[in-house]
Protein backbone atom coordinates (compact mmCIF):
# COMPACT_ATOMS: atom_id res chain seq x y z
CA UNK A 1 0.00 0.00 0.00
CA UNK A 2 1.44 3.45 -0.89
CA UNK A 3 2.77 5.34 2.15
CA UNK A 4 0.27 8.19 1.78
CA UNK A 5 -2.63 5.76 1.62
CA UNK A 6 -1.19 3.81 4.54
CA UNK A 7 -1.24 6.92 6.76
CA UNK A 8 -4.79 7.75 5.75
CA UNK A 9 -5.86 4.17 6.47
CA UNK A 10 -4.44 4.49 9.98
CA UNK A 11 -6.39 7.70 10.60
CA UNK A 12 -9.64 6.24 9.30
CA UNK A 13 -9.17 3.02 11.23
CA UNK A 14 -8.71 4.96 14.45
CA UNK A 15 -11.90 6.90 13.78
CA UNK A 16 -13.84 3.72 13.13
CA UNK A 17 -12.77 1.75 16.18
CA UNK A 18 -12.87 4.39 18.90
CA UNK A 19 -15.99 4.12 21.10
CA UNK A 20 -18.53 6.75 20.21
CA UNK A 21 -16.88 7.76 16.97
CA UNK A 22 -19.30 5.96 14.66
CA UNK A 23 -22.31 7.91 13.42
CA UNK A 24 -25.45 7.33 15.52
CA UNK A 25 -28.02 4.81 14.38
CA UNK A 26 -27.74 1.22 13.22
CA UNK A 27 -24.99 0.37 10.75
CA UNK A 28 -27.57 -0.92 8.28
CA UNK A 29 -29.31 2.46 8.26
CA UNK A 30 -26.16 4.44 7.52
CA UNK A 31 -25.48 5.20 3.90
CA UNK A 32 -22.17 3.68 2.88
CA UNK A 33 -21.47 6.74 0.77
CA UNK A 34 -22.34 9.21 3.52
CA UNK A 35 -20.13 7.35 5.97
CA UNK A 36 -17.31 7.30 3.42
CA UNK A 37 -17.77 11.05 2.92
CA UNK A 38 -17.32 11.53 6.64
CA UNK A 39 -13.90 9.96 6.28
CA UNK A 40 -12.83 11.11 2.81
CA UNK A 41 -14.67 14.46 2.62
CA UNK A 42 -14.31 14.50 -1.17
CA UNK A 43 -17.58 13.85 -2.95
CA UNK A 44 -16.16 14.16 -6.46
CA UNK A 45 -13.42 11.61 -5.77
CA UNK A 46 -15.98 9.15 -4.42
CA UNK A 47 -18.30 9.37 -7.41
CA UNK A 48 -16.01 7.39 -9.71
CA UNK A 49 -16.10 4.44 -7.30
CA UNK A 50 -19.83 4.14 -6.93
CA UNK A 51 -20.75 0.53 -7.83
CA UNK A 52 -21.75 1.26 -11.42
CA UNK A 53 -19.25 -1.26 -12.74
CA UNK A 54 -20.67 -4.28 -10.94
CA UNK A 55 -21.02 -7.04 -13.49
CA UNK A 56 -24.24 -7.33 -15.45
CA UNK A 57 -25.92 -10.68 -14.88
CA UNK A 58 -26.53 -11.42 -18.57
CA UNK A 59 -22.92 -10.68 -19.44
CA UNK A 60 -21.68 -12.76 -16.52
CA UNK A 61 -23.77 -15.77 -17.56
CA UNK A 62 -22.33 -15.51 -21.07
CA UNK A 63 -18.84 -15.28 -19.56
CA UNK A 64 -19.46 -18.47 -17.57
CA UNK A 65 -20.77 -20.32 -20.64
CA UNK A 66 -17.65 -19.39 -22.59
CA UNK A 67 -15.42 -20.30 -19.65
CA UNK A 68 -16.85 -23.76 -19.12
CA UNK A 69 -17.71 -24.74 -22.68
CA UNK A 70 -15.18 -27.60 -22.58
CA UNK A 71 -14.41 -27.97 -18.87
CA UNK A 72 -16.60 -29.10 -15.97
CA UNK A 73 -15.64 -27.37 -12.69
CA UNK A 74 -17.69 -29.67 -10.44
CA UNK A 75 -15.04 -32.43 -10.07
CA UNK A 76 -12.53 -29.77 -9.03
CA UNK A 77 -14.89 -28.34 -6.43
CA UNK A 78 -15.55 -31.81 -5.03
CA UNK A 79 -11.85 -32.65 -4.90
CA UNK A 80 -11.01 -29.41 -3.09
CA UNK A 81 -13.82 -28.49 -0.69
CA UNK A 82 -13.59 -25.30 1.31
CA UNK A 83 -11.77 -25.97 4.56
CA UNK A 84 -13.53 -23.70 7.04
CA UNK A 85 -16.57 -21.55 6.32
CA UNK A 86 -17.20 -20.54 9.94
CA UNK A 87 -14.31 -18.12 10.43
CA UNK A 88 -15.09 -15.61 7.70
CA UNK A 89 -17.37 -12.60 7.76
CA UNK A 90 -18.70 -10.71 4.78
CA UNK A 91 -17.51 -7.10 4.55
CA UNK A 92 -19.89 -4.82 6.43
CA UNK A 93 -20.84 -1.22 5.86
CA UNK A 94 -17.81 0.05 7.78
CA UNK A 95 -15.50 -2.07 5.62
CA UNK A 96 -17.17 -0.73 2.48
CA UNK A 97 -17.05 2.86 3.71
CA UNK A 98 -13.36 2.63 4.59
CA UNK A 99 -12.59 0.93 1.28
CA UNK A 100 -14.54 3.58 -0.64
CA UNK A 101 -12.72 6.38 1.18
CA UNK A 102 -9.32 4.81 0.49
CA UNK A 103 -10.27 4.07 -3.13
CA UNK A 104 -11.05 7.76 -3.61
CA UNK A 105 -7.48 8.52 -2.51
CA UNK A 106 -5.95 5.97 -4.89
CA UNK A 107 -8.25 7.31 -7.59
CA UNK A 108 -6.40 10.62 -7.50
CA UNK A 109 -3.61 8.83 -9.36
CA UNK A 110 -3.85 8.25 -13.10
CA UNK A 111 -6.21 5.39 -13.90
CA UNK A 112 -7.10 3.39 -17.01
CA UNK A 113 -10.83 3.66 -17.55
CA UNK A 114 -11.87 1.07 -20.11
CA UNK A 115 -15.34 -0.39 -19.65
CA UNK A 116 -14.59 -3.67 -21.44
CA UNK A 117 -11.41 -4.29 -19.47
CA UNK A 118 -13.02 -3.49 -16.13
CA UNK A 119 -16.04 -5.67 -16.86
CA UNK A 120 -13.71 -8.54 -17.71
CA UNK A 121 -11.63 -8.12 -14.54
CA UNK A 122 -14.80 -7.97 -12.45
CA UNK A 123 -16.12 -11.13 -14.11
CA UNK A 124 -12.96 -13.11 -13.39
CA UNK A 125 -12.94 -11.77 -9.82
CA UNK A 126 -16.60 -12.75 -9.34
CA UNK A 127 -15.88 -16.26 -10.64
CA UNK A 128 -12.99 -16.66 -8.21
CA UNK A 129 -15.03 -15.23 -5.33
CA UNK A 130 -17.87 -17.68 -6.05
CA UNK A 131 -15.45 -20.47 -5.16
CA UNK A 132 -14.48 -19.00 -1.78
CA UNK A 133 -16.05 -19.05 1.66
CA UNK A 134 -17.92 -15.88 0.63
CA UNK A 135 -19.50 -16.93 -2.70
CA UNK A 136 -21.68 -13.83 -2.89
CA UNK A 137 -18.72 -11.45 -2.76
CA UNK A 138 -18.54 -9.13 -5.77
CA UNK A 139 -15.10 -7.50 -5.87
CA UNK A 140 -14.64 -4.33 -7.89
CA UNK A 141 -11.39 -4.11 -9.86
CA UNK A 142 -9.63 -0.96 -11.07
CA UNK A 143 -6.46 -0.41 -13.08
CA UNK A 144 -3.83 2.18 -12.17
CA UNK A 145 -1.82 3.54 -15.09
CA UNK A 146 1.55 2.69 -13.54
CA UNK A 147 4.29 0.55 -15.04
CA UNK A 148 5.44 -0.90 -11.69
CA UNK A 149 3.84 -4.30 -10.96
CA UNK A 150 1.62 -3.81 -7.92
CA UNK A 151 -1.75 -4.77 -6.47
CA UNK A 152 -3.67 -3.33 -3.55
CA UNK A 153 -6.59 -4.81 -1.65
CA UNK A 154 -8.88 -2.43 0.23
CA UNK A 155 -11.61 -3.25 2.76
CA UNK A 156 -15.02 -3.74 1.19
CA UNK A 157 -13.65 -5.74 -1.78
CA UNK A 158 -11.94 -3.02 -3.80
CA UNK A 159 -8.97 -4.38 -5.77
CA UNK A 160 -6.44 -2.18 -7.58
CA UNK A 161 -4.04 -3.64 -10.15
CA UNK A 162 -1.39 -1.73 -12.05
CA UNK A 163 -0.93 -1.82 -15.79
CA UNK A 164 2.61 -3.04 -15.20
CA UNK A 165 1.38 -6.09 -13.32
CA UNK A 166 -1.23 -6.97 -15.94
CA UNK A 167 1.38 -6.69 -18.68
CA UNK A 168 3.43 -9.40 -16.93
CA UNK A 169 0.43 -11.75 -16.94
CA UNK A 170 0.14 -14.13 -19.90
CA UNK A 171 -3.13 -15.96 -19.29
CA UNK A 172 -6.45 -15.73 -17.50
CA UNK A 173 -5.30 -18.48 -15.15
CA UNK A 174 -2.41 -16.28 -14.00
CA UNK A 175 -4.77 -13.32 -13.61
CA UNK A 176 -7.14 -15.52 -11.61
CA UNK A 177 -4.32 -16.45 -9.22
CA UNK A 178 -3.47 -12.79 -8.61
CA UNK A 179 -7.14 -12.01 -7.99
CA UNK A 180 -7.53 -15.13 -5.83
CA UNK A 181 -4.65 -13.91 -3.66
CA UNK A 182 -6.25 -10.48 -3.22
CA UNK A 183 -9.70 -11.98 -2.63
CA UNK A 184 -8.24 -14.29 0.02
CA UNK A 185 -7.08 -11.20 1.91
CA UNK A 186 -10.66 -9.88 1.78
CA UNK A 187 -12.31 -13.19 2.71
CA UNK A 188 -10.03 -13.74 5.68
CA UNK A 189 -10.06 -10.12 6.86
CA UNK A 190 -6.32 -9.62 6.88
CA UNK A 191 -6.61 -5.85 6.81
CA UNK A 192 -8.23 -5.73 10.22
CA UNK A 193 -6.17 -8.56 11.68
CA UNK A 194 -3.19 -6.28 11.10
CA UNK A 195 -4.62 -3.03 12.43
CA UNK A 196 -7.64 -3.08 14.67
CA UNK A 197 -6.32 -4.64 17.87
CA UNK A 198 -3.09 -2.68 17.64
CA UNK A 199 -4.87 0.62 17.13
CA UNK A 200 -7.36 0.02 19.92
CA UNK A 201 -4.42 -0.20 22.30
CA UNK A 202 -2.53 2.69 20.74
CA UNK A 203 -5.57 4.99 20.61
CA UNK A 204 -6.23 4.34 24.30
CA UNK A 205 -2.62 5.26 25.03
CA UNK A 206 -2.84 8.40 22.91
CA UNK A 207 -6.10 9.41 24.55
CA UNK A 208 -4.45 9.24 27.95
CA UNK A 209 -1.16 10.90 26.98
CA UNK A 210 -2.10 13.39 24.29
CA UNK A 211 -5.84 13.86 23.64
CA UNK A 212 -5.19 16.88 21.39
CA UNK A 213 -3.07 14.76 19.05
CA UNK A 214 -5.72 12.05 18.94
CA UNK A 215 -8.49 14.55 18.22
CA UNK A 216 -6.43 15.93 15.36
CA UNK A 217 -6.10 12.42 13.92
CA UNK A 218 -9.81 11.77 14.37
CA UNK A 219 -10.57 14.99 12.48
CA UNK A 220 -8.97 13.34 9.46
CA UNK A 221 -5.74 15.30 9.21
CA UNK A 222 -3.28 12.61 8.14
CA UNK A 223 -0.37 15.04 8.23
CA UNK A 224 -0.80 15.29 11.99
CA UNK A 225 -0.06 11.62 12.47
CA UNK A 226 3.28 11.13 14.20
CA UNK A 227 5.55 9.13 11.90
CA UNK A 228 6.71 7.05 14.85
CA UNK A 229 3.25 5.60 15.26
CA UNK A 230 3.10 4.78 11.55
CA UNK A 231 6.44 3.00 11.82
CA UNK A 232 5.23 1.01 14.81
CA UNK A 233 2.20 -0.20 12.90
CA UNK A 234 4.28 -0.92 9.82
CA UNK A 235 6.62 -3.06 11.94
CA UNK A 236 3.63 -4.91 13.39
CA UNK A 237 2.28 -5.67 9.93
CA UNK A 238 5.71 -6.62 8.57
CA UNK A 239 6.32 -9.09 11.39
CA UNK A 240 3.27 -11.07 10.25
CA UNK A 241 3.76 -10.48 6.54
CA UNK A 242 5.48 -13.67 5.39
CA UNK A 243 3.19 -15.95 7.39
CA UNK A 244 0.07 -14.18 6.12
CA UNK A 245 1.30 -14.22 2.52
CA UNK A 246 2.06 -17.94 2.65
CA UNK A 247 -1.40 -18.73 4.03
CA UNK A 248 -2.99 -16.40 1.49
CA UNK A 249 -1.22 -18.10 -1.42
CA UNK A 250 -2.42 -21.50 -0.19
CA UNK A 251 -5.99 -20.22 -0.07
CA UNK A 252 -5.52 -18.71 -3.54
CA UNK A 253 -4.37 -22.07 -4.94
CA UNK A 254 -7.48 -23.74 -3.54
CA UNK A 255 -9.77 -21.09 -5.00
CA UNK A 256 -7.95 -21.32 -8.33
CA UNK A 257 -8.31 -25.09 -8.69
CA UNK A 258 -11.96 -24.93 -7.60
CA UNK A 259 -12.52 -22.71 -10.64
CA UNK A 260 -10.72 -25.37 -12.76
CA UNK A 261 -7.96 -22.92 -13.69
CA UNK A 262 -4.50 -24.30 -14.38
CA UNK A 263 -1.69 -23.50 -11.96
CA UNK A 264 1.17 -24.76 -14.13
CA UNK A 265 2.47 -21.27 -15.09
CA UNK A 266 2.07 -19.56 -11.70
CA UNK A 267 5.73 -20.10 -10.83
CA UNK A 268 6.76 -18.78 -14.26
CA UNK A 269 4.72 -15.63 -13.67
CA UNK A 270 6.35 -15.02 -10.29
CA UNK A 271 9.75 -15.62 -11.85
CA UNK A 272 8.99 -12.94 -14.47
CA UNK A 273 8.34 -10.48 -11.64
CA UNK A 274 11.86 -11.06 -10.30
CA UNK A 275 13.25 -9.08 -13.23
CA UNK A 276 12.04 -5.78 -11.81
CA UNK A 277 14.28 -3.61 -9.59
CA UNK A 278 13.31 -3.84 -5.91
CA UNK A 279 12.85 -0.06 -5.69
CA UNK A 280 9.99 -0.20 -8.20
CA UNK A 281 7.99 -2.97 -6.58
CA UNK A 282 5.50 -2.90 -3.74
CA UNK A 283 5.72 -5.30 -0.81
CA UNK A 284 3.96 -8.14 -2.64
CA UNK A 285 6.52 -8.10 -5.43
CA UNK A 286 9.93 -7.26 -4.00
CA UNK A 287 12.57 -9.79 -4.98
CA UNK A 288 12.69 -11.06 -1.41
CA UNK A 289 8.93 -11.47 -1.05
CA UNK A 290 8.57 -13.11 -4.47
CA UNK A 291 11.35 -15.58 -3.67
CA UNK A 292 9.78 -16.33 -0.29
CA UNK A 293 6.40 -16.95 -1.91
CA UNK A 294 7.96 -19.15 -4.60
CA UNK A 295 9.76 -21.24 -1.99
CA UNK A 296 6.51 -21.82 -0.10
CA UNK A 297 4.52 -22.55 -3.26
CA UNK A 298 7.12 -24.91 -4.69
CA UNK A 299 6.45 -27.41 -1.92
CA UNK A 300 2.68 -27.52 -2.34
CA UNK A 301 1.59 -26.35 -5.78
CA UNK A 302 1.74 -29.83 -7.33
CA UNK A 303 -0.76 -31.13 -4.78
CA UNK A 304 -3.45 -28.86 -6.24
CA UNK A 305 -4.31 -31.06 -9.18
CA UNK A 306 -7.18 -33.26 -10.34
CA UNK A 307 -5.81 -36.08 -12.47
CA UNK A 308 -7.21 -36.79 -15.92
CA UNK A 309 -9.15 -33.53 -15.97
CA UNK A 310 -8.65 -30.68 -18.38
CA UNK A 311 -7.95 -27.28 -16.81
CA UNK A 312 -8.39 -23.71 -18.00
CA UNK A 313 -5.70 -21.33 -19.20
CA UNK A 314 -7.80 -19.00 -21.35
CA UNK A 315 -4.69 -17.26 -22.58
CA UNK A 316 -6.31 -16.15 -25.85
CA UNK A 317 -9.21 -14.49 -24.05
CA UNK A 318 -6.89 -12.75 -21.60
CA UNK A 319 -4.62 -11.47 -24.34
CA UNK A 320 -7.57 -9.89 -26.16
CA UNK A 321 -8.04 -7.65 -23.14
CA UNK A 322 -4.31 -7.26 -22.55
CA UNK A 323 -4.14 -5.67 -26.00
CA UNK A 324 -6.08 -2.72 -24.57
CA UNK A 325 -3.12 -2.10 -22.27
CA UNK A 326 -0.37 -2.70 -24.81
CA UNK A 327 -2.02 -0.17 -27.07
CA UNK A 328 -1.58 2.42 -24.33
CA UNK A 329 2.13 1.76 -23.91
CA UNK A 330 3.18 2.84 -27.40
Amino acid sequence: MPKRLFLIAICLTIRMILPGEIMPGSEEAISRKMLALRFAKDRDALEQFEPDLIIKEDGYRQFLRETYDLVDPVPFQRAFPLIDTTRVTAPGILDSALGLALASELGKERMIRDQQLQNYLNQVAALVASNTELPGLKPLCYVLDKIEPASYTLPGAYIFLTKGLLLQVNSEAELAFILAHEIAHIVHGHFYFSTTEYWRNLSAELLEQNPEKLNSIIDGNATELDQNYACLLEDTMQSNYEAVEALTDQAALRYLIRCAYSNHTIMDMLFRLLRFPPSSITQHYTKESVRSRMDALRNTIDSYIVHNRRTLDKDLRYNRYKAILTGRTQ
